[in-house]
């Protein structure tokens, strides 16, 4: 079962990617580092605090894998009433948000007001800490694990660094690179999946159809399943389970 429910999560992680969110203070290279990503310029950039007003949105797969990345305006305490609007914008979007990227000077490391943003955040939120500006420091790209959490240091600029980004994204949500007999499951049913009783003897995998039936069944409309257990199975096995892939 939790070999079913890991297949299930890595094909929800497929199907469904992640929602990722660019956050820090004005001027620290968010507006750069999308660019980067997107390895072409979605995103006005200027030396110019509170540039990006509203969320700016793109698509970023890495390895199959779908990232709806949204760039956010700079959080600190504006007088803008303008500016003001796009910092409240950029709090909702933290609040729907997977992942956080907080995006911070590295000519400076954190500051006072990196940790406020970083107390502010969902408790729930998964966070990255992005070390922007290593090209200013003539400092190698790396990937450290602190007490506040993961750092990545990197240049937005040169691009140095942005493979161990693209890694750090990917291993953040959850997602393994384990593509073998993975499923991907319909929410309803993971709930029942969870709420099984199945015997810890039964075996890892089930035994394949019998030739012909995988595509006879492919265009059978299912239910959600109920929750399984021993009255609904026979032999060990469930009566009717299906696995979508």
């Amino acid at each position: 079962m939790k070999i079913l429910l890991a297949e299930a999560e890595q094909g929800r992680i497929l199907r469904d990617g992640a929602k990722v969110v660019l956050i820090g203070q004005p001027n620290v290279g968010k507006s750069s580092m999308i660019n980067r990503l997107a390895q072409e310029e979605v995103a006005i950039v200027t030396e110019v605090p509170g540039t990006t007003r509203d969320p700016l949105r793109f698509e970023l797969v890495i390895e199959g894998v779908p990232l709806h990345v949204v760039d956010t305006a700079g959080l600190r305490d504006a007088t803008d009433v303008v500016e003001k609007i796009g910092i409240q914008r950029a709090w909702r979007e933290i609040e729907q948000a997977d992942l956080a990227l907080l995006i911070v000077d590295a000519t400076t490391e954190i500051a006072d007001s990196d940790r406020l943003i970083l107390a502010e955040l969902p408790k729930r939120l998964k966070t990255l800490i992005i070390f922007n500006k290593i090209d200013l420091l003539k400092r190698a790209a790396s990937e450290i694990t602190t007490r506040i959490g993961s750092e990545i240091w990197l240049s937005a600029k040169t691009g140095e660094g942005l493979e161990l980004l693209r890694g750090a994204l990917l291993s953040s949500i959850g997602w393994t690179g384990t593509q073998e007999a993975s499923c991907i499951a319909r929410e309803p049913n993971v709930p029942a999946l969870r709420a099984s009783k199945i015997p810890p003897t039964r075996p890892a995998r089930w035994p394949a159809p019998p030739a012909g039936q995988a595509a006879r069944n492919s265009g059978e409309a299912r239910p959600p399943l109920g929750p399984l257990s021993a009255s609904t199975m026979t032999n060990g096995m469930p009566q009717r389970v299906k696995i979508f892939w």
